[in-house]
């Protein structure tokens, strides 16, 4: 008989079994060479710290939910679907624990982890968690041909969002510990026994590795961890969500996940919006933006704890009153409450009203200008607090003064913690051809951002105007040169590090080298 007690028990044997296998492969790490090495950039921690963590995480859960088929519940898993999902969830599991070990190992290429991803979700989805249909409130939405589309998309956004927010010591595994909890008490409000069971493994697997992960962190779970736990979270919330044939109520795991979906959408649209690539480096994650408010560790942890706690509650309450207003209501308030508090996605929020008052409204849009240079202008600071407006004001009067009819800025210069976006638009249209240039612009050797611009080619003067703009773009480079600590950091911090969002990876070997030479510089 399937009782409260049985999770519980199943929880606690996790953790405890997590211990003991954190610690032994913290040992082993370190012996490997399997480190995160600090470069004084982006690595702020103090020391070598072995990674790969969530093995242990993975062998934890396992043995947790083996031991407890073994011993008291094989009759859950008679029925064929029951059978099916737990396999095709453990292939998945397994492949992405292998992949996220060499990933941390010895680093991969980010088109290749995504191929292995795609892998790892089909397997899911060929066991049978395909999501045919949709209900929200009363409405059921049959997707037909994009039902396997839309799942992929699920899964994968599920396994890349918990990867996105891991960026401080015990927040992915504190986060996933939560979204695990309340896919437990939901799937077994339903009745899905078996995926209860799952997460209850997976939460007492992340809390007995906590032990070891909370600030300072002495172990952490790298890409082996976050793709683990993103794959399982997702599958359940999926498989604990179904109403009939497969179809699922999304609104309560649409709530449970809000805080992570909410941290990945506003990056994509961050970056898209400034016209850059969505695999670029930034610090505009919640992590990022607490830190930048003066929060340490501790807090970052305990404040989106409590996010994501208040919004997975609604979610399970919502499940248990059958009400998904409930859902909904929760989510929004506390949304809203940090857009509306400037607290997390304001700078966002800017972007897609400025984006939205443009296509729509463009006469909202339009300022005047001193000296006459009117136009419809964006002037968003996404993070920072230099005052980017002297510089801007020089490339508006050059670029009227040139009769452009479109420039756009936009930076991101991660270690400063600076990220500035720009727009101008004359509104003058002409029948004849257009000539586009992007201006890549640089400092130090580094790519900070870049310029768009969008001028008429009707009177023959296009070079003229080009060499005159280009002499602009020179003063505008020498004035990011000048940022103050931007130059420094060049001379202190590997180029790598400045340049990519993952963390540096070096090969075992290396790893020891330099983790030997910090024993050595310590004693």
């Amino acid at each position: 008989m399937i009782t409260n007690g049985n999770f519980f028990v199943v929880g606690i044997t996790a953790l405890v079994v997590s211990i003991l296998l954190t610690r032994a492969y913290q040992v082993l790490a370190l012996r490997w060479g399997l480190v995160d090495v600090p470069d004084r950039g982006r690595k702020i921690h103090e020391r070598a710290v072995p990674v790969g963590g969530g093995l242990a995480v993975f062998l934890a859960t396992l043995a947790a939910v083996l031991g407890w088929l073994t011993l008291y519940g094989g009759n859950i898993w008679l029925t064929p679907e029951n059978h099916s999902t737990f396999l095709g969830l453990l292939a998945a599991s397994s492949l992405l624990v292998t992949v996220g070990l060499i990933d941390d190992g010895w680093g991969l290429r980010g088109p290749v982890k995504l191929g292995f991803q795609v892998l790892a979700a089909s397997a899911v989805m060929f066991s049978g968690v395909v999501i045919d249909s949709v209900q929200i409130f009363q409405w059921q939405i049959h997707l037909g041909v994009m039902a396997l589309p839309f799942t992929m998309f699920w899964l994968l956004g599920a396994i890349n969002a918990l990867n996105l927010i891991d960026g401080s010591d015990g927040l992915a595994a504190t986060v996933g510990a939560i979204l695990c909890c309340a896919i437990a008490v939901m799937a077994a409000v339903n009745g899905y026994v078996a995926e209860s069971i799952i997460a209850a493994a997976l939460v007492g697997s992340l809390l007995g590795f906590l032990a070891f992960n909370l600030p300072p962190a002495a172990i952490f779970l790298g890409d082996t961890g976050s793709m683990l736990i993103g794959l399982v979270a997702g599958t359940l919330a999926i498989s604990g969500s179904f109403k009939g044939a497969a179809t699922v109520a999304l609104t309560a795991p649409l709530a449970i996940w809000s805080i992570p979906i909410l941290d990945s959408t506003l990056a994509i649209l961050r970056r898209k919006l400034t016209g850059r690539s969505i695999y670029s480096a930034d610090r505009g994650h919640l992590h990022h933006v607490l830190q930048r408010r003066g929060y340490t560790s501790w807090r970052i942890v305990c404040l989106t704890a409590v996010l994501c706690a208040a919004t997975a509650t609604a979610g399970v309450v919502s499940v248990y009153l059958k009400n998904e207003a409930y859902a909904v209501i929760g989510t929004l308030t506390v949304i809203a409450s940090l857009i509306v508090g400037r607290i997390f996605g304001y700078a966002e929020f800017q972007l897609l009203m400025c984006r939205v008052r443009g296509v729509f409204f463009p006469w909202l849009a339009t300022q005047a200008r001193p000296g006459g240079s009117g136009g419809r202008e964006t002037r968003v600071r996404i993070q920072g607090q230099k005052d980017w407006a002297e510089l801007w004001q020089r490339l508006v009067d050059a670029a009227s003064a040139q009769g452009l009819q479109k420039i756009e800025l936009s930076l991101s210069i991660p270690w400063l913690q600076e990220s500035y976006y720009a727009s101008w638009d004359s509104h003058r249209r002409t029948a004849q051809l257009c000539w586009k240039a992007q201006v890549p612009l640089m400092a130090h050797g580094h790519h900070i951002g870049h310029l768009d611009i969008t001028g008429p080619s009707e009177d023959g003067l296009l070079g003229l105007r080009i060499s005159r703009l280009a002499t602009v773009v020179d003063e505008v480079e020498s004035y990011l040169s000048s940022l103050e600590g931007l130059k420094e950091i060049h001379e202190n911090v590997p180029h790598e590090s400045l340049e990519q969002e993952e963390s540096v990876r070096v090969s075992p070997s290396e790893a020891a080298d330099r983790l030997r030479l910090i024993r050595t510089t310590e004693t």
